[in-house]
C-alpha cells in the first residue's frame, strides 16, 4: 500500500509539473509608425479622406472621413464645424472660412472640445461651404489628433483625458474650374 501511495504521489506530482501554465505574452497594440515631415509629426495609420467626388467650382460642401486603424483611441482635437480649411494662393496656405463676414462664432467649450474615434473605426464629417462656395484651387485640410494611451471608452468633453501622442493628419486635392458650356 505504501509502495502505491508513494507512486501515486510521484505520478500526481510529476502531472502538475507537466502542467504548468505557461505565461502568454500580452498581444502588441497597434499604434502606427509616427513619422516627421517638414516638421510635422503624422502617423501611418490615420488617415483624412476626401470622400466628396464632385470637385468642380463651384463647391458647396465637402465630407472626409478620419480613420482610425490603431488599436488605441484618436481623439480629434479641432471643432470638426472649424476645421482648419486652406487654400494655396500667393505661394502660401491663407484660411477658407465657411460662415459669412457677418456672423458672430462664438464657442465657450472650444479649448476643451475633442472627439473620440474608437480602434479600427473612423468619423465622417461634412463641412457647408454654401455661404462662400469653393472656387478652382488647391486646398488642404489639417486636423489636429492625439493618439491615446488608454484603450477605454472616453467621456466627451473631458479635458484631462487628452493625453497621447499628437500628431496630424491631412488631405490635399485640388478644385477644377467649370467646364464652359
Amino acid at each position: 500500500m505504501k509502495k502505491f501511495l508513494c507512486l501515486f504521489l510521484c505520478f500526481l506530482l510529476l502531472f502538475c509539473i507537466g502542467c504548468q501554465k505557461e505565461e502568454v505574452p500580452e498581444p502588441q497594440l497597434n499604434q502606427g509608425t509616427f513619422y516627421t515631415s517638414v516638421g510635422i509629426t503624422y502617423n501611418t495609420h490615420i488617415r483624412t479622406v476626401l470622400t466628396t467626388q464632385e470637385l468642380v467650382a463651384p463647391v458647396t460642401s465637402l465630407t472626409v472621413e478620419i480613420q482610425n486603424d490603431t488599436d488605441y483611441i484618436v481623439q480629434i482635437l479641432d471643432d470638426p464645424a472649424k476645421f482648419k480649411w486652406e487654400k494655396w494662393e500667393d505661394d502660401e496656405w491663407v484660411a477658407v472660412t465657411h460662415y459669412a463676414d457677418d456672423e458672430i462664432v462664438i464657442d465657450i467649450e472650444r479649448g476643451f472640445l475633442y472627439i473620440p474615434i474608437n480602434p479600427r473605426e473612423k468619423l465622417v464629417e461634412t463641412s457647408d461651404f454654401s455661404k462662400r462656395p469653393l472656387e478652382p484651387g488647391t486646398y488642404r485640410l489639417q486636423v489636429n489628433v492625439s493618439i491615446t494611451n488608454i484603450n477605454e471608452e472616453l467621456p466627451l468633453f473631458d479635458f484631462p483625458l487628452i493625453k497621447g501622442t499628437r500628431c496630424i493628419t491631412d488631405v490635399y486635392f485640388t478644385i477644377l474650374p467649370a467646364p464652359e458650356a
